[in-house]
């Protein structure tokens, strides 16, 4: 909750394909006001739990960050939701850790613009209408991630 505060969460469980479209799979639960109110508490109250640092919490690109262009893309995007980058982000797409290894300049920038491309039953969203300079900057970070 740290990260996102109560209005975004609210907007969010009441209607998250608008709130964060095709980005998030999440059904539309149709809570209550006092239902949301309810989980923003227990989330709230989950966040200030000493966990020992795990699971990492996701990193926050701000202004004065120094994050190279393309990652702050990849977090502005929310692909640590689904990719997980030297053990921080999900698991249900490919680690992406050393990527730049394991896939071509050419293939990465394929699966950007078209993920079923390369695998047809791919839940992935397309980012081809990413502007040009965010996706070649996207590229540029993925394939250095060796």
């Amino acid at each position: 909750m740290s990260y996102r505060d109560n209005d975004w969460v609210t907007r969010f469980l009441k209607d998250p394909e608008n709130v964060w479209p095709a980005n998030r799979k999440m059904p539309n639960l149709h809570l209550k006001d006092h239902e949301i109110a309810s989980v923003i508490s227990f989330l709230t109250w989950v966040n200030g739990i000493d966990t020992n640092n795990w699971p990492p919490k996701p990193l926050i690109v701000s202004a004065t960050t120094s994050a190279k262009p393309g990652e702050a893309i990849y977090k502005a995007h929310g692909c640590s939701a689904c990719h997980m980058i030297g053990g921080v982000g999900g698991n249900i797409g490919p680690d992406l850790t050393r990527v730049g290894d394991r896939r071509s300049r050419e293939w990465i920038e394929e699966q950007i613009e078209d993920p079923r491309l390369h695998k047809p039953d791919s839940i992935m969203p397309s980012f081809a209408k990413l502007p040009e300079k965010d996706r070649e900057a996207l590229v540029d970070y993925l394939s250095g991630l060796r």
